[in-house]
């Protein structure tokens, strides 16, 4: 049995109006058409629906089982259909953001921006590696990575850049002072970096190599936060943005030291265009605003 939707529709408002004028003002269609959808849905069903009486239409016994069930189901379907315009009204919905080795400060201000105009829109931020961001854009499971733009992998991402961070060494201020002239003397001091494979560090043995400069790390962190609370604590060298690390440098914490043979960074969003869910385009949109 395959019934019109529409027949189902037109006996649950004949149901709750129990008369067919009234149905017929409800759903803006003529009498006669009622009637005559009532009789079709009778007939493809086997049985009476309604009986008259003076005051208009009575349910039979076999209307009010069906009633249970389609009334149930319409509820269903109206839900739905409140939900999907909430969901396109940016009243609710979900942005998965991805973050690897670096880009975390670059997301803050706009995705405040964007929660203070669309409060209902749950975020959620992943730390992951990059190779596993770039897994989890293919496969669904975040909207966009933030991360440097350089990504090669394969040619169907969208980009939008942010902004380019020129690297430098991080030292606290109580530890290596007047010892670091120039880069050169990286090599007498032990240094801790991000793990192989991320972007900076590939950067980092581009730059070490083109230079001259054997530099083996002594701790690897693919965690910024991690890799400067070591920094902090006299374990080594590190090297970084200057966005990593504003606030410390505000508070007067670290030294940074920049050149301007250091390798620099593009920072931005990286996606995948048919992917993106109507809450993660808007928020996205937002960089194209100018910085």
């Amino acid at each position: 049995m395959n019934i019109d939707y529409n027949l189902y529709k037109i006996f649950l408002y004949l149901y709750e109006e129990k008369s067919i004028s009234k149905t017929a003002n409800k759903l803006y269609v003529s009498q006669p058409a009622i009637s005559y959808s009532l009789k079709e849905l009778e007939s493809q069903l086997g049985y009476s629906l309604f009986h008259r009486n003076s005051k208009g239409i009575e349910p039979t016994e076999e209307a009010k089982e069906l009633y249970r069930y389609i009334s149930t189901a319409f509820h269903i379907l109206r839900d739905a259909e409140d939900h999907m315009q909430n969901v396109n009204e940016l009243k609710i919905g979900t942005i998965r953001i991805g973050i690897a080795s670096v880009g975390k400060e670059y997301i803050i201000d706009k995705v405040q921006e964007f929660k203070n105009k669309y409060p209902g829109i749950h975020i959620e931020f992943l730390k992951e590696s990059r190779e596993e961001c770039i897994k989890q854009l293919e496969t669904k499971e975040i909207d966009f990575l933030m991360d440097s733009t350089s990504v090669k992998e394969n040619q169907k991402y969208q980009k939008r850049k942010l902004k380019k961070c020129k690297l430098g060494l991080v030292y606290h201020k109580r530890n290596y002072k007047g010892k670091l002239k120039n880069i050169s003397d990286l090599e007498k001091h032990p240094c801790i970096f991000p793990t192989k494979n991320t972007e900076v560090r590939t950067l980092l043995e581009e730059y070490f190599k083109k230079n001259h400069l054997e530099i083996q790390p002594i701790m690897e962190s693919n965690d910024e936060e991690l890799l400067l609370e070591f920094v902090r604590r006299g374990l080594g060298i590190g090297f970084l943005t200057k966005e990593m690390i504003q606030r410390q440098l505000d508070q007067d914490e670290f030294v940074f030291i920049e050149d301007d043979t250091f390798p620099k960074i593009e920072i931005g969003i990286i996606y995948m265009e048919e992917y993106l869910s109507k809450a993660a385009k808007k928020l996205v949109k937002l960089w194209e605003q100018k910085e």
